[in-house]
Formats: C-alpha cells, structure tokens, sequence
C-alpha cells in the first residue's frame, strides 16, 4: 500500500479552489500536444495510459475538473487499473484533506453547492432550497461551463466562502 499523496497548495476558501481547478483546466486544455489530455467530466477522475501502452489510448491522460488539479499537481504514485489497463487516481489515493477538497470540486462541478461546502467542513446554509446550481455540461459547452463554474465561485465569495 502506498502512503496517501497530497496537492499542498489547494486552497481552504471554497471560491478560491474552484478558481484554483479552472485554471487547471484552462492549462490541460492547453495542453493536448497532440491529444495528451481529454477533458471528461462524467466518467473519470484521473485515468493516465503510459506511452508504451500499444493501443489508442498511448500517452493520453482523461481528467475531470478535479482530475485537471490531479493532473497539474503531479507527478503522484498511480494505481494500476485492471479494466482499462492505465493507471488511475482518485480522491480515496490522497490525504484526507485533499481527498475532501477534491470530492467538493467535483460537487462544485455538479452544481451541488451544500454539497461541497459540507465535504469541506462547512455548515450548510439555508439560502436557497437544495444549494443546486446551475451548470451547463463542460461536453455541450466547454466555455458556458467555465462562465456557470466562475458563477458559482463568484455566488460563494458573496457569501463568505
């Protein structure tokens, strides 16, 4: 068993860990030389084939906002994946603060604002029913999903987080 990776500098301001993995995802986006990432945020945290690897997956990395912070934030001991064949890492691989601040991103990303705010520690508030926001699949719109993700962090720094 290895010992729990870390990401040290995620922030502890719920706003500013959603700017945080924005930017992260703005950089893989940036950075498909010439497919090394492919963004999908519906079925995989971080799942990375190695470049010896001989099918179509060689050298590609899949990441979901959260995987994007993974990804940035590397490198990190990977667990090998017997279905797929690549190595994956999810939020159970890293320390427990790191492993809630990732589960929020990806409630974040859901638009499940108390959600996140809980895995984070925080009291859940009463301000709107359910804390549901909405969010456009990153899939359907890569740019309205940025605006909707930017919504949400800006909606939760008005109110202190």
């Amino acid at each position: 068993m290895h010992a729990p990776s870390q990401i040290p500098d995620l922030p502890d301001k719920p706003s500013d860990l959603i700017r945080k993995a924005l930017s992260d995802l703005k950089s893989v986006e940036n950075d498909r030389s010439p497919t090394r990432y492919n963004i999908n945020m519906d079925t995989t945290w971080y799942l990375a084939f190695p470049t010896s690897k001989g099918s179509k997956n060689i050298g590609r990395c899949y990441v979901c906002l959260a995987g994007a912070v993974i990804a940035r934030s590397g490198p990190h001991c990977t667990f090998y994946d017997e279905q797929t064949g690549g190595q994956i890492l999810q939020p159970q691989h890293f320390d427990d603060s790191t492993k809630k601040k990732l589960f929020a991103i990806d409630y974040f990303r859901q638009g499940n604002v108390y959600r996140g705010l809980s895995c984070m520690g925080f009291p859940i508030p009463l301000y709107q029913p359910y804390g549901i926001l909405p969010v456009t699949n990153y899939r359907a719109s890569p740019e309205t999903f940025f605006q909707n993700m930017e919504s949400i962090a800006q909606w939760l720094e008005d109110r202190g987080y």
